[in-house]
């Protein structure tokens, strides 16, 4: 982490008396920051073996305070905001690539977003449909049939639509065609 919170000397936003009305000098001790490394006189912040002054509270990946109110992530020693703490660990949709914050559906080792899961061969919406699995990838049952069928014809495809032949057929330059 890096960046500074309140400077040398100023203690965390604290300006302690450098004397008691006596005149003796007086010393302070606290914690050190582990962000400036000035002791910490009032309030800390804690997480794991690190202590922050309350403005030293901050992102680990942004460097943007971390306020006493916000919701913050803690990944191998470090502090997190949110939003870094998803872009930087969280699971990314197997469609659109970005970070999954909230439901998802889980297929095989893949996570996607609901409205991403769709059928590998066509991309129609596989939410809340019945799919089948070929070949690790999920596919709506048109596209699982026409899977099927084209295994079973081996190599009797259609040279230009590429779709399995299934009757009639004429051969143009030595190719099978519909």
């Amino acid at each position: 982490a890096g960046g500074a919170c309140a400077g040398p000397g100023a203690m965390g936003g604290f300006n302690p008396a450098a004397q008691a009305p006596t005149g003796q000098k007086l010393t302070f001790t606290g914690p050190a920051c582990s962000v400036c490394g000035e002791p910490i006189i009032g309030r800390v912040f804690a997480v794991g073996e690190k202590k922050y002054h309350p403005q030293c509270f901050q992102c680990a990946h942004c460097h943007r305070q971390i306020l006493e109110t916000e919701e913050f992530m803690e990944e191998k020693g470090d502090v997190y905001c949110q939003e870094c703490y998803y872009d930087q660990f969280g699971e990314r949709c197997y469609g659109c690539k970005q970070p999954v914050l909230d439901k998802c559906i889980r297929f095989k080792d893949r996570v996607y977003h609901p409205e991403h899961f769709a059928c590998a061969e066509c991309g129609t919406s596989l939410l809340g449909v019945q799919y089948k699995e070929d070949e690790g990838e999920p596919l709506c049952l048109k596209c699982k049939a026409i899977r099927v069928r084209i295994r079973e014809t081996k190599n009797e495809l259609c040279a230009k639509c590429k779709k399995p032949i299934m009757g009639e057929y004429i051969i143009l330059n030595g190719q099978k065609i519909h």
